[in-house]
């Protein structure tokens, strides 16, 4: 699948050298402290600390464009009340910020409701994903009933109680960010497990379709499980296979749900988890499927092409050390390459002819660090600070190479 916005980026891409996957790209912080006047106003750096939050990580969405998602804005209107359930989506590029959408997480009470992240779609639309801890409508509860002690033969034993009805319960809820109007059009809603948080679910688009995987916490959903949207169908299990709690990397790949996994365990490193839109699931090592190469890697990162073509970069340990032995950084890297695949949240860096990783920030407080190529160089985004006498800052780089 080729992605027509992205051809100009890669023209560019293929008149300047490569970047190997082996290489750390690392850069000092523009800056550390409080934003200045000046720079909030050429937009390099605005305030995002206190009620004004960076909601999720910056989502890259094509050559030099990054989205946000604030509480109230980038450059904070204070003519509006402050909301906690707001959330303002704004475009940067070299030319500036522009606001695109606003709106909140739906349900019965906002505050509840929380933005799991930004999804991008394969027809180049943005989505939004939104969890809310809630209650079905119409249920009525009902309340574990026991025998009385008076009653059992022998007093001391525990009773013998019914299981009751809870009308708790977790919901998805998933819309399209409508530029031409400004808003979020919100499009369904699934019912998934009660008392999740933002960050235990991952949406990506799967077929027609969009997948929400998450890793059940009560029986009989332990481990992790899918729902697919807008079909009409209950969450299935992705299989009796033991995984870790958080992934290294969620995409999709012609339509099918991807999963890397770091195996905490003996045996291969990483492991593969694949769902079908059909909801049939598989497991494999990737150890031997990609390519492993001396170079310095901190953490995992993902990396995209405007032909779909997605590149995995994983830290990998050295000969003779262990799963939990990987130096900071790793000495080498375990490289896979994904034909037609779409990163739902964004890539790392686009496109992998410059980068195969976002900038490494020299900060202990730096995070959240994006990059994405356009015709004159990269546009570069990252939250710091955040500590004791350290304001947290979104910083914008725009650089010319």
């Amino acid at each position: 699948m080729t992605r027509a916005w992205l051809w100009p980026a890669l023209a560019v891409a293929a008149c300047a050298g490569p970047r190997s996957a082996g290489t750390s790209w690392v850069m000092q912080p523009a800056g550390t402290g409080a934003c200045t006047p000046a720079e909030t106003a050429n937009g390099s750096c605005f305030a995002i600390d206190g009620w004004q939050e960076l909601v999720v990580p910056p989502v890259v969405v094509g050559p030099g464009r990054i989205l946000v998602v604030t509480r109230n804005g980038l450059r904070r209107d204070r003519g509006r009340p402050r909301a906690e359930d707001a959330l303002v989506i704004e475009e940067i590029t070299r030319a500036g910020d522009q606001r695109v959408a606003e709106g909140a997480c739906p349900g019965p009470h906002p505050t509840l409701s929380q933005l799991v992240g930004l999804v991008r779609l394969p027809s180049g639309d943005v989505g939004l994903a939104c969890l809310e801890n809630g209650k079905r409508e119409g249920c009525v509860p009902e309340e574990p009933v026991c025998n009385d002690a008076d009653d059992r033969a022998y007093p001391s034993e525990m009773p013998n109680c019914s299981r009751g009805r809870s009308c708790n319960a977790g919901f998805v809820h998933f819309g399209v960010v409508d530029r031409a109007h400004g808003g979020i059009a919100w499009r369904w809603r699934k019912e998934i497990e009660f008392g999740l948080q933002p960050q235990d679910v991952y949406i990506a688009a799967a077929g027609d379709g969009v997948a929400a995987l998450y890793r059940g916490i009560h029986p009989p959903t332990l481990g992790w499980n899918v729902v697919f949207g807008p079909d009409a169908v209950h969450p299935r299990p992705s299989g009796d296979v033991e995984l870790a709690a958080v992934p290294a990397s969620v995409f999709s790949v012609a339509g099918d749900l991807k999963v890397i996994f770091k195996n905490d365990g003996r045996g291969a490193m990483y492991r593969e988890l694949t769902i079908a839109k059909g909801g049939a699931t598989s497991v494999v090592d990737l150890d031997s499927r990609g390519r492993v190469t001396a170079g310095e890697l901190r953490e995992p990162c993902l990396a995209e092409d405007g032909d779909g073509t997605l590149t995995v970069s994983l830290p990998y340990p050295e000969e003779g050390k262990g799963h939990d032995d990987l130096p900071s950084p790793a000495r080498r890297v375990l490289t896979l390459r994904y034909v037609n695949g779409i990163a739902p949240r964004g890539p790392d860096v686009f496109p992998t002819a410059r980068a195969s990783c976002a900038p490494w920030i020299v900060a202990l407080d730096a995070e959240s660090s994006r990059a994405s190529f356009d015709a004159v160089g990269p546009i570069i985004v990252y939250a710091i600070g955040g500590g004791p006498n350290r304001p947290r800052t979104l910083r914008v780089e725009r650089r010319a190479r």
